[in-house]
């Protein structure tokens, strides 16, 4: 992807990322994670995903992150 909004996009639209990896987990207010969900790294601009997996366990488990291959170093 050429930006963390498409990828977001790209698993977002249409539920693409729960038919790849089963429900998605929801926020304390039952909704589905939006751009300005507090789970993500300080670099990101999206915030990461978690799909409880086709199988039952922690194990099937899936975290989903739409970082930049090669992201910004802010140190330089």
């Amino acid at each position: 992807f050429n930006s963390e909004k498409e990828c977001w996009e790209y698993y977002e639209n249409e539920q693409l990322g729960e038919k790849k990896w089963g429900k998605q987990n929801l926020t304390s207010q039952n909704r589905r994670p939006d751009k300005n969900f507090h789970f993500k790294l300080n670099w990101n601009e999206y915030p990461i995903r978690t799909y409880k997996g086709k199988d039952k366990g922690f194990r099937s488990t899936v975290w989903l992150s739409c970082e930049r291959k090669y992201p910004k170093i802010f140190n330089e």
